[in-house]
């Protein structure tokens, strides 16, 4: 096999990583000890370590001090509130939903980079905005029995998740081209981390290690080994093959895989009202597509 092919199998197992992610991530949410923001803790304390060795050992290129203020904005939106928002949310809803809402984060991005580097929108890609958040609003939408209203709360965060990784990526456009991308995701996650420190270091210490079975240590183990560090791996050896576009492609299967996982776990089941809204979503998603995709970075997607 040639070295696309590879790259085109590396975004497969990233895709599987990510779709996996929704139901597995689900397992140590559900253990009483472990908090959202001790898994936001643990992953950006993981992502510094490896990015931080990463850079010093082989890119160790100089950051120009004029940049840290982006840096940081970058690491509040694309880490610290990207991952707030969803393990947050995913401590409320289920895993087929959390990841239909999140396929609404390319629609976000036409959005802002509309309104922050004045990218045109077509008559085609308003229409195709305007289906796709449709689609996510009616998934999110509940009736208000207190269990129905907790679901829709946390459809909403993972909402707040994609909106807050779009924005990220329309701000990280102008530092794509200036750095490696490991200096980029070892300054996002550093600052990130930073920001998160104060709130989540007690929750982490709160942690009941010795009363934790090892399905739920399993959980954790491929959170951090898996979503934090294999697939931005895969992703950036794919992105050298592929271009980011056809890398960026792939976040459309993660519902299905998500799905799959899913119902395979028995963490959820397919529902019409999902297979409706994907398809408004999924329609949405091709009309917003039909334009040249210039922010695609997608080895920088944090979930």
């Amino acid at each position: 096999m040639n070295k696309k092919t590879y790259a085109h199998l590396a975004l497969i197992l990233v895709a599987i990583i990510y779709g996996a992610n929704y139901s597995i991530a689900k397992i140590a949410m559900d253990e009483p000890s472990i908090s959202p923001m001790a898994m936001i803790f643990m992953r950006l304390g993981t992502g510094v370590i490896t990015f931080s060795t990463i850079y010093f050992f082989w890119i160790r290129e100089n950051i120009d001090r004029k940049d840290l203020p982006i840096f940081a904005f970058c690491g509040l939106t694309g880490a610290a509130l990207n991952m707030s928002f969803f393990f947050i949310g995913l401590n409320f809803t289920n895993p087929i939903n959390a990841s239909l809402v999140m396929t609404s984060s390319p629609v976000m991005v036409i959005i802002f980079s509309y309104f922050i580097i004045k990218e045109k929108i077509t008559a085609i890609n308003g229409i195709g905005i305007f289906m796709a958040l449709i689609g996510a609003a009616i998934l999110i939408y509940r009736p208000t029995s207190t269990e129905q209203a907790g679901s829709m709360l946390g459809d909403f965060f993972i909402f707040m998740n994609a909106t807050s990784y779009a924005l990220y990526l329309v701000l990280v456009k102008r530092l794509i081209a200036k750095y490696h991308p490991f200096t980029i995701l070892l300054m996002v996650f550093s600052f990130g981390f930073l920001f998160v420190l104060p709130f989540s270091i007690k929750p982490f210490l709160s942690i009941e290690w010795v009363s934790l079975d090892w399905t739920v240590i399993g959980s954790i183990v491929f959170v951090l080994i898996g979503t934090t560090i294999l697939a931005y791996l895969f992703n950036a050896f794919a992105l050298v093959h592929v271009r980011s576009s056809t890398a960026g492609s792939y976040i459309y299967a993660q519902p299905v895989v998500a799905s799959f996982f899913a119902i395979l776990m028995q963490k959820d089941s397919l529902q019409p009202k999902m297979i409706f809204c994907s398809a408004l979503i999924f329609i949405g998603l091709y009309l917003v597509s039909k334009k040249k995709k210039s922010i695609s970075k997608s080895f920088l997607h944090s979930t």
